[in-house]
């Protein structure tokens, strides 16, 4: 059963989320990974990962606007790559 407190196990939840969704792009997947990662990222504000993966996912989604300002928030936080690379994509 998934700890639902734990940061860890819904940022997983919401990578393994992105992962589906590449391939699927199901709303009801978009919904629980967004969630999911923005769950943890109520928990954990610090950790950059969930940004990362909420814009990556907002993208993947057709959600460019919502992607554009994650990632913006991503990269004031932190200088992560993977943001700037996200970003660019969008």
């Amino acid at each position: 059963e998934l700890d639902m407190m734990n940061e860890d196990a819904l940022v997983l939840l919401g990578d393994a989320y992105v992962q589906g969704g590449q391939a699927h792009k199901a709303v009801t997947l978009y919904k629980e990974a967004l969630s999911a990662l923005e769950k943890a990222q109520s928990l954990r504000p610090d950790l950059i990962e969930e940004q990362s993966l909420k814009g990556q996912l907002q993208y993947q989604n057709e959600d460019l606007k919502g992607a554009e300002a994650t990632l913006k928030q991503a990269i004031e936080t932190s200088k992560d790559p993977l943001a700037y690379y996200n970003l660019g994509m969008v």
